[in-house]
């Protein structure tokens, strides 16, 4: 995938765990996807919109259309 050769990034899938009220998701993904689809895998689940759910790191709001690479979500982070 040119997209991945530009930029180094590792073809192996991640996961993410996304923490909300008493509940921890884990969601598989990879680096090259943006924030909005890993925003509507956890609306599937959360049965949330996608509009209605705003994912951080650390204090940090990440972007809509950035990826999750160039927003530094690594294997395993907790959102």
């Amino acid at each position: 995938n040119r997209e991945r050769s530009k930029y180094n990034i590792s073809t192996m899938s991640q996961y993410v765990r996304i923490k909300r009220l008493n509940q921890t998701y884990f969601i598989r993904c990879e680096p090259t996807d943006d924030v909005a689809s890993l925003k509507s895998k956890l609306a599937v689940l959360t049965n949330q919109e996608p509009a209605n759910v705003r994912l951080y790191l650390d204090i940090r709001l990440l972007e809509e259309h950035a990826t999750l690479h160039d927003q530094q979500v690594t294997n395993d982070i907790v959102l």
